[in-house]
Parts: C-alpha cells; sequence; structure tokens
C-alpha cells in the first residue's frame, strides 16, 4: 500500500487490532495477493470478466465476513459443559460456518480454480464449491481445503446435525456422515475464518493498490467495501453511514447514501453531507450523482 496513491484504507485497521480478524492466515494472504497481482499483469481479461460477473457476489461476499467478523461470541468463553458447549456450536458455529463456506469462501477460491483450468486449456463453467475445491488441491492454495469438509457443508445446509456426548455427526441427504468432536468443529470454523479474512484482505489491498486498474476497465468496488471505507472515515459520532445503494434516475447512475444525523445545525449536515459525498466519489468514481 506504500505505493499507492490512494489513501483510502483506513478500514483496513482492523485487521490490526481487531479480534478475529488480526488472526487471519498471513502466509494464504501474501500468495493471495501475488495470485491477484499476477493475474492483472498477465490475464486480466480473467480478472475483468470475474469482476463483472461476480460484482454481486464479491458485494454480498464482503457484507457476510464484515457481519461475522463483528459478531459477539468471537469474544466468548468456549463453555466447559457439554450441553453449553453444544449448544454455543448451535446457535454460532454451524450456520455461520455455512454461510462463510457459500458467501465467502466459494466467491473467493472461484478465479483460482478458472485460472487454473484456463491455464490448461479447460472449460471454466459448472465450477461449484464442490469443484473449486477439488481445482484447486493441486496448486499452492492447497492449504484452503484443510477447512472445507464436504459432508458438514451438505448436512448443515440439507441434512441432519447430530449431537452425542463426545461428537457431533453430520449427516448429508445421501446418508453419508462425518463425525468430529466440538473442539475441531470449533477449530475448523477458525480456520475458514481465518482463511477467508487473509483472502479478503489481500483483494481489498489489490483494489486500493491498483484503483486505476479498476477505474479504467469501468469496475466497480462493490458497494459493501465502499460503506465499510465511508464509515472508517466519515463516521463521526453525531453522523452515522449506515449503507449505499446504486439507483437509476432516467438514463442516470445514481449511488444513494444513507446516514443517520444527530446534527441539529444545517450547516454542519451540510458540509458533512459534502465531505461524505467526495469520499464516495473519490473512492468509487463514476456516478452521475452521488445522494
Amino acid at each position: 500500500l506504500a505505493e499507492s496513491t490512494n489513501s483510502h484504507c483506513l478500514s483496513l485497521q482492523e485487521y490490526l487490532k481487531s479480534i478475529p480478524q488480526k488472526f487471519y492466515n498471513r502466509d494464504l494472504y501474501s500468495d493471495y495477493y501475488q495470485f491477484w497481482n499476477t493475474c492483472i499483469n498477465d490475464n486480466p481479461s480473467l480478472i475483468i470478466d470475474y469482476f463483472r460477473e461476480q460484482y454481486h457476489k464479491l458485494d454480498i461476499a464482503s457484507d457476510v465476513i464484515s457481519k461475522v467478523n463483528h459478531l459477539s461470541f468471537h469474544d466468548y468463553k468456549i463453555p466447559t459443559d457439554e450441553p453449553l458447549r453444544i449448544k454455543f456450536i448451535n446457535d454460532n458455529i454451524n450456520y455461520n460456518y455455512l454461510k462463510l463456506v457459500e458467501s465467502v469462501l466459494y466467491v473467493l477460491i472461484l478465479p483460482i480454480a478458472r485460472y487454473s483450468r484456463t491455464s490448461r486449456n479447460a472449460q471454466i463453467d459448472k465450477l461449484d464449491v464442490w469443484n473449486c475445491i477439488e481445482e484447486i488441491k493441486n496448486t499452492r492454495f492447497a492449504c484452503i481445503i484443510n477447512c472445507y469438509n464436504n459432508t458438514i457443508r451438505n448436512g448443515i445446509a440439507h441434512g441432519s446435525v447430530t449431537y452425542s456426548t463426545t461428537d457431533i455427526t453430520y449427516t448429508d441427504k445421501k446418508g453419508n456422515s462425518q463425525s468430529i468432536s466440538p473442539n475441531n468443529i470449533i477449530g475448523l470454523f477458525d480456520s475458514l475464518l481465518d482463511n477467508c479474512n487473509a483472502m479478503m484482505l489481500a483483494l481489498k489491498c489489490i483494489m486500493i493498490r491498483h484503483n486505476m486498474f479498476f477505474c479504467e476497465n469501468g469496475l466497480k468496488i462493490p458497494s459493501s467495501y465502499l460503506i465499510q471505507e465511508l464509515q472508517a472515515l466519515g463516521n463521526t459520532p453525531q453522523w452515522e453511514i449506515q449503507d449505499c445503494l446504486n439507483s437509476q434516475i432516467g438514463d442516470k447512475n445514481q449511488l444513494n447514501i444513507y446516514v443517520k444525523n444527530k446534527h441539529y445545525h444545517y450547516e454542519s449536515v451540510a458540509w458533512l453531507a459534502l465531505r461524505t459525498a467526495v469520499l464516495a466519489e473519490s473512492f468509487s468514481p463514476g456516478y452521475f450523482r452521488y445522494f
């Protein structure tokens, strides 16, 4: 980031000081960042097509991982009492494991799988999460597969979960089962979150470092990341940026910015509104109006 002319990276501070963000996988971050750099230099069309096709899913991925990161259970001490530990896993681990797999992990490993297939002249269609995992097994990103278990994913999504005194058994709709201890399923979730945070951080750094590449090719920054950056840069105790939505006014595109305001002075509101719009335009240019 020291080489970037784009200074809008204040939201990245959470990866330095916040839990669980600061526990991201450092090695995976480096490999994933280098992967995007290589693609931009050697295969830019793959990146352009990916961002245009997957913009909405990337937007959801950024929003989902941010919300999972800010859930309160990360600060809880894992219960030692067996019934309470089972309830902790049922309430906090299972559903969020599935959310991360479906909405974050899949979207972030998809370009790796596509790159791997195109490099050997194979088709890139029909790449679901399972096929992506299989594709990256023989790449330098094979470490990612250690946080993914297909039977556990399917058991949570459309099968069943059975708790015993020592194990948790996940069964998919075909009858395949996987038993795992409570501590190990928590560890699997933590590993998945650390890997997803590493890849999301690398992607955010790429969007900042190569901001001109995105602008020149008409690639928009996912609005959920824009919101996070606007909040980090523009929030005050009396001015809280809550959301951003794309809209169309006639034949013109507009970015609506939603704010919770506690100011009573017109001049203060006008100044903060102008400042917020300027920040939004500098980070995500190309809209006819910022409202």
